[in-house]
């Protein structure tokens, strides 16, 4: 800023000179200085009628007037300069540009500022929501929500719910699952979802609805799948021990027959007769017997006469036995007789019995009966 200062004199003919005159101007050759700012510096905006903030400042003449434009070609006329003002954005969704410029009053103009802010007219799109994984009837009136939309310029930011009972809840935040409590009565109900983007535009709501019976179900009886047998450790096991009893029971029962077969192998085929109780020899068949033992015992008088057949069976009991050898079991039954007899034979006649064998030849004849018999 330069001031300049004019001195005008003036001189008559006569030489008369009047007062000295003087006139000022500034000299202002600096162009002002400008902001500008839409919607207070806002992101987006879903009209296309925003406010514009304006600041200017010239230190010289001061600022004067102020023009705009939306593709700093076309500007608008001059007209006095103001902080706030309204201005029309073009049509169709996007990131719009307000360019600004103003001059003081020595007509310096200010080179052109801009700001941008994004028009969103849409509403989100795509609204999706599900209620338990698609289910379509639930016994708990805490269900879980999945849900989806999208906004192509300024994002979903909020989501609001409502049921036939009831009115749209508060806004909060958009997420995509969500719990929500049905009412307590049991019937269909049915859920609507909306959301609205950051700069408000409010999508079209959507619905889904379930069937809500919280009364107990009987328990149903389902088949055994086939397919995937299921393994009871416990009831395998019980069936284990049961045919492992089984099978001890039947080994048993087999060894239990068997024994019985084996004893009744052992017995004797013929008829078996009654024993009866060993009855005390007479002296007279004492002698008998003490007088053919020696006989019998001596080895160097050729061959040995046989014995009686039948002379012990009548003896022991009454009944007919058939011809056989003796069994060895009666013979235990004369060593008694024996010791008890031995001495008094040693008494009586010794010698004579040794000396004479005739008494031996004349034994069988005397069992002649038993052989016919």
């Amino acid at each position: 800023m330069v001031r300049k200062k004019y001195i005008l004199k003036l001189m008559t003919l006569a030489e008369n000179i009047a007062e000295p005159v003087f006139d000022k101007i500034v000299l202002d050759t600096t162009p002002p200085k400008a902001w500008v700012r839409i919607n207070s510096d806002e992101i987006y905006t879903n009209t296309s009628l925003v406010n514009l903030y304006a600041e200017a400042v010239d230190f010289v003449s001061g600022v004067s007037e102020m023009s705009f434009s939306t593709d700093s070609l076309t500007w608008t006329s001059w007209e006095p300069f103001n902080q706030i003002s309204l201005i029309t954005l073009p049509v169709n969704d996007g990131k719009k540009t307000v360019y600004f410029k103003v001059s003081d009053k020595a007509g310096n103009i200010a080179k052109p500022v801009s700001d941008s802010i994004i028009l969103d007219t849409t509403p989100p799109h795509s609204l999706s929501i599900i209620i338990n994984d698609g289910a379509s009837n639930t016994n708990s009136t805490v269900v879980k929500l999945k849900l989806n939309a999208i906004d192509d310029l300024s994002w979903v930011h909020q989501m609001s719910f409502r049921t036939d009972e009831s009115s749209w809840s508060s806004w909060e935040s958009f997420n995509h699952e969500k719990s929500f409590t049905l009412s307590p009565n049991n019937g269909k109900k049915t859920i609507y979802f909306r959301v609205k983007d950051k700069v408000g535009n409010i999508a079209e709501p959507v619905m889904v609805s379930i069937l809500l019976n919280t009364t107990s179900p009987e328990p149903e009886i389902q088949a055994p799948d086939k397919a995937k047998p299921s393994f009871n450790f416990s009831r395998s096991f019980t069936l284990l021990l049961i045919i492992f009893i089984i099978i001890i029971i039947l080994i048993l029962a087999v060894l239990k027959i068997k024994r019985k077969k084996r004893s009744k192998r052992e017995l004797p085929t013929g008829e078996v007769g009654t024993v009866k109780p060993i009855v005390a020899p007479t002296p007279d068949k004492l002698k008998e017997e003490t007088t053919a033992k020696p006989t019998l015992a001596q080895p160097t008088q050729g061959p040995t006469p046989p014995m009686p057949k039948l002379a012990s069976p009548k003896i022991v009991g009454q009944t007919p036995v058939p011809k056989q050898i003796p069994q060895p079991t009666l013979a235990p039954q004369l060593p008694p007789v024996k010791t008890q007899t031995q001495p008094k034979v040693e008494k009586t006649t010794t010698t004579p019995t040794l000396a004479s064998p005739q008494p031996t030849l004349a034994t069988p004849k005397q069992t002649e009966p038993s052989t016919e018999a």
